[in-house]
């Protein structure tokens, strides 16, 4: 297989994401630097 490629995404990016999946967003942490994000995320 070819190397995945990871590539920044907006957090509006991810929003729209998590939202048309037909989840909601809880809560989100962000690492130090404010590079990575972690969020949790409930199917409604």
């Amino acid at each position: 297989g070819q190397a995945w490629v990871m590539r920044r995404r907006s957090q509006a990016e991810m929003d729209q994401l998590v939202e048309a999946a037909g989840f909601r967003k809880i809560t989100q942490r962000v690492d130090e630097w404010g590079i990575f994000t972690v969020s949790l995320a409930q199917k409604i």
